[in-house]
């Protein structure tokens, strides 16, 4: 399942981002990062808990978030 708060997140995000993005750009931008990322997180949990016995990666959209998540998570882990 995923997240209820990582749900609300996003959506007050989104509510709230014309509003905010007139008064502060970055942190409209970074509340919705921050809740784009929280959902990501729930649906790797998901993943963890039932790739067992459900294909990910035999679903294009299954596997593309998988690949997004991995790349954000890990995109503090560079080279050099």
């Amino acid at each position: 399942m995923i997240s209820p708060m990582a749900a609300r997140q996003i959506v007050e995000a989104q509510m709230d981002f014309g509003r905010l993005f007139k008064v502060d750009r970055e942190e409209a931008i970074d509340n919705l990062d921050r809740a784009f990322e929280a959902k990501l997180e729930a649906f790797h949990s998901l993943y963890d808990v039932s790739k067992a016995i459900f294909p990910y990666f035999e679903h294009g959209e299954s596997a593309a978030l998988i690949a997004l998540r991995n790349a954000i998570h890990h995109r503090d882990h560079g080279y050099g």
